[in-house]
This record gives structure tokens, C-alpha cells and sequence, in this order.
């Protein structure tokens, strides 16, 4: 037999999951949070997530020194990287850019070799675009022959969304950093 026990609050559960809050992102209202999202009755902005202190999509700098993207599902944010000629790593982050699981993303990435000035210099090849071993990042393979500069072009499958996303990363040199 099991028991479970719930207290409550003024008829809200106290501890468990807490509740979604949101906030103005000009701190209009310094400590002011609300239980539903809404436009600021200060400056009527709209209302956004605020948990632990932060705001959502406060922090859009890159983490390995890569090019950082917000999705177009306002949700997620990614970070393509180049730590050598022939191995593009994407690492996904949610809405407070924390780091998340890449096995539930996959895609394709098409590279295009080119010149200083961005003219294509050799054929356009496509590879898979994988979770790494450690699912820390999406992982792609270049050929042998790949060296920078080169534009990328990458479509990711986001978990439960229907189409893929586009993203592209121009890297004119190596771009990484742990």
C-alpha cells in the first residue's frame, strides 16, 4: 500500500513542480511576477518567463565561441562550432540556454566550399547531422578534403515539430572552444 499527501496553500500545492511565472524583461516592475502571460502594465511589452531570477531568452552569447541562433519556435537556441576542418558540432540549449540532450534531434547539413569572398570553390556535398556519443551536440563529418572557408547550410529536426528548421553557419576559419 502506498500513501501520497499533498498540503496546500491558499488552495495551491505547496512544493512539487512550481508554477510558470512571468515578468517584464525591462524590470518595470522590479519582483513583480505573474501566473499568466500578459503585456506589462508599465511599458506593454509582453510578459516573459522568469524562474530562479532569470528571464528567458536573456542570454543569447555563445558558449563554445560559435555562431548562436534562436529558433524560430521562440523556444530553443543552438550554437554551430568548428573545432577542426572536418567536424561541425550544434549544441541545443532551451529557453534559459541551458544545455540539452541532442538525441532527440537529427538533420542534414549541406557544406559548400568557398572562397574569401564567398564564391563557391568546389562541389556541395550532404551529411548527416548526429547525436555525438556523449549527446552533448549534434555532430556532422566533413570529407577529408573540406577546409574553411565554407558555408553550411543545416536542417534540423526539432523534437514534435513537423517540418525542419534551417540554419546557416559561415565559418571563415575554426570556431570552438570547451
Amino acid at each position: 500500500m502506498h500513501r501520497a499527501s499533498f498540503q496546500f496553500l491558499g488552495g495551491k500545492p505547496i512544493g512539487g513542480v512550481p508554477p510558470i511565472q512571468y515578468a517584464c524583461s525591462m524590470k518595470c516592475e522590479p519582483g513583480k511576477t505573474y501566473d499568466q502571460p500578459a503585456k506589462c502594465p508599465v511599458c506593454g511589452m509582453t510578459l516573459v518567463e522568469f524562474k530562479s531570477g532569470l528571464f528567458a531568452h536573456a542570454d543569447h552569447s555563445p558558449k563554445h565561441d560559435g555562431v548562436f541562433f534562436m529558433a524560430p519556435d521562440n523556444w530553443h537556441h543552438l550554437e554551430g562550432t568548428l573545432p577542426n576542418p572536418r567536424e561541425l558540432r550544434v549544441y541545443l540549449y532551451d529557453n534559459f540556454t541551458q544545455p540539452m540532450a541532442a538525441t532527440a534531434f537529427a538533420g542534414e547539413l549541406k557544406v559548400t566550399p568557398v572562397d574569401e569572398q564567398d564564391d563557391p570553390r568546389g562541389e556541395t556535398v550532404s551529411v548527416a547531422l548526429e547525436p555525438a556519443p556523449d549527446a552533448k551536440y549534434l555532430l556532422a563529418r566533413l570529407p577529408d578534403r573540406f577546409q574553411p572557408p565554407y558555408q553550411t547550410e543545416a536542417r534540423i529536426q526539432f523534437p514534435k515539430q513537423p517540418q525542419k528548421y534551417v540554419f546557416n553557419f559561415d565559418f571563415k576559419r575554426l570556431q570552438h572552444k570547451d
